[in-house]
């Protein structure tokens, strides 16, 4: 997969290029950290494999979005594609922009615009 592109477009999204994510965000492959996951429906969760459609894979890894990797005790790893999981979501991965966001070095002028 060609993942740089989708890099730099989420590092573009979400940090600026003097920031001190803009270079991780830019060159750290993130689509191998969840290569399966769900999406809702209307009869429960389905699991999503990247590898099988890596369009979908590297929209989905590459972009500013929780997504669902756990629905009660099932595991995306570990479901079977094509059959609905019912329950509520347990684990996912982390918003990209949580992560920088909660994550900044204090500001300068000390106000509260740094989440902690």
């Amino acid at each position: 997969m060609d993942w740089k592109p989708y890099a730099a477009a989420l590092a573009a999204t979400i940090a600026h290029p003097g920031s001190d994510w803009w270079v991780p965000i830019r060159e750290t492959p993130r689509h191998p950290l969840v290569e399966r996951w769900f999406t809702p429906g209307e009869h429960g969760w389905t699991a999503i494999d990247g590898p099988a459609d890596e369009q979908t894979w590297a929209t989905a890894a590459y972009s500013d979005t929780t997504l669902v990797t756990r629905i009660g005790p099932v595991h995306a790893d570990h479901a079977n594609i094509g059959k609905p999981v019912t329950g509520h979501p347990t684990s996912s991965s982390t918003l990209p922009s949580l992560v920088v966001t909660g994550t900044a070095p204090p500001s300068p002028a000390g106000d509260s615009a740094t989440i902690w």
